[in-house]
């Protein structure tokens, strides 16, 4: 994943869909992810081993699916984006009244 920081996120928003997938869906199996957020599942099994470098999910094994689920860490960071995203909701509506 290129980049630290938010530069992962802002480059890659599928990885902020994923961490607040996982936020209300805590030890999900991979492909219900992709089915949920609509994306292929190679962009998810590329992404997550990442997101688990930089200690934000948890992945193991169950047969041959995998189960994620979010760190400490990574529920933190699921938690800041969660309330930008809700901000930045609010600025929307704002902005779509003043029309």
């Amino acid at each position: 994943m290129e980049g630290k920081g938010i530069d992962v996120i802002i480059r890659r928003p599928v990885v902020a869909k994923f961490l607040l997938y996982l936020r209300d869906h805590e030890n999900s199996y991979i492909a219900e992810a992709t089915k949920s957020l609509g994306i292929c599942y190679s962009t998810l099994s590329y992404i997550y081993p990442e997101l688990v470098e930089m200690g934000l999910v948890k992945a193991r094994k169950d047969g041959r699916a995998v189960r994620v689920r979010l760190t400490r860490k990574g529920r933190s960071v699921a938690k800041r984006l969660h309330e930008l995203d809700l901000l930045l909701e609010g600025v929307v509506h704002e902005n779509k009244g003043e029309r």
